[in-house]
C-alpha cells in the first residue's frame, strides 16, 4: 500500500536525531518546508526529491536545511520522486519524515 505522502509548508514533522551546535537539543523536531507549487495532497504541496527541510531554528543549533534524499522510486511529482513518511533528508538517516497524509499513500 505504501507510506503516507509527505506535505510541505511545515504541515508534516521531521525527527532529527542529531542537532549540530553548542547547546543544540538532541534530538529535536523540525518540519517539512519546500514543496511542489502545483501538485497537492490534502490542499498542500507534496515534498519531492531535493526539497529542503525547515532549518533547525532552535537556540544553540547551527542552521541547516538539507534536501530530501530518500523518496519513492515509482511515484513522482514534477519529475521528482515523491517524499513519504519514513523517508529522510541529508542521506544519513538523521532527519526522518515522521508524519504524512492520513489518506494518500505512495509506494
Amino acid at each position: 500500500m505504501g507510506n503516507p505522502v509527505a506535505r510541505g509548508d511545515a504541515i508534516d514533522s521531521v525527527d532529527s536525531d542529531t542537532g549540530a551546535g553548542v547547546n543544540c537539543p538532541d534530538p529535536l523536531v523540525t518540519a517539512t518546508a519546500a514543496c511542489s507549487g502545483d501538485v497537492r495532497v490534502n490542499g498542500t504541496g507534496v515534498v519531492r526529491q531535493g526539497d529542503a527541510v525547515a532549518s533547525h531554528n532552535q537556540t544553540g543549533c547551527v542552521p541547516e536545511s538539507p534536501g530530501l534524499s530518500s523518496y519513492s522510486g515509482t511515484v513522482s511529482a514534477n519529475g521528482k520522486g515523491l517524499g513519504r513518511q519514513g523517508d529522510n533528508y541529508a542521506g544519513d538517516g538523521s532527519n526522518i519524515i515522521s508524519s504524512g497524509s492520513g489518506d494518500v499513500n505512495a509506494g
